[in-house]
């Protein structure tokens, strides 16, 4: 009788190990997730603000090139980190464009292959006017279809890892629904 008694003494001490850890677990995973849970909210705040900030000028530009604002906004943020990029902050450069920039040593303490922009306007408007220059924008200016115009861009060889960033602009443009700023209807009353 005294061994089974034993033995019960054993398995109730590690049942109750069990448990502690159980509960410790999820004590652990809740705390993970209340430190992580502020950083993703941060990031989606950042994207709103961009978004907020740019979406009329992305909606201009769609209206005289026929480019998705979607695909502008998308680019831009994905180029520029949501307007956090040292390009963006410091040259107006939303797009990574290569190109002259005289006062790189001055800013940035080298030279950089980046140009710089009198302003965030110009940066979204070269890049627009670069898209209307390429072979492929005949075919797709009257589509107002990212998942027609990303691929082109990409094809063009405007990244260097080309598939990623397809799947990071597409991902972007999907998060945050920047396709329904494709959806903006030239008649003011909606029709």
């Amino acid at each position: 009788m005294a061994s089974r008694f034993h033995f019960g003494r054993i398995y109730t001490y590690f049942y109750l190990q069990i448990i502690s850890m159980k509960r410790s677990l999820h004590i652990l995973l809740m705390l993970v997730f209340m430190l992580i849970a502020p950083v993703f909210a941060a990031g989606q705040n950042i994207n709103r603000v961009y978004i907020e900030k740019y979406k009329c000028l992305a909606i201009d530009l769609m209206l005289q090139t026929n480019i998705p604002a979607s695909v502008i906004l998308g680019v831009a943020m994905v180029e520029s980190g949501a307007g956090n990029s040292v390009l963006s902050r410091k040259f107006n450069n939303h797009f990574g464009i290569a190109g002259k920039n005289t006062n790189a040593i001055e800013k940035l303490g080298r030279h950089t292959r980046y140009k710089e922009y009198e302003s965030d306007t110009a940066s979204f408007r070269h890049f627009c006017d670069m898209l209307a220059s390429k072979p492929f924008y005949q075919t797709l200016a009257d589509k107002l279809d990212y998942k027609l115009w990303v691929p082109a861009i990409r094809r063009m060889g405007y990244a260097t890892s080309a598939y990623l960033w397809e799947k990071k602009v597409k991902t972007t443009i999907v998060k945050n629904k920047l396709y329904e700023l494709d959806r903006i209807s030239l008649d003011p009353l909606g029709k």
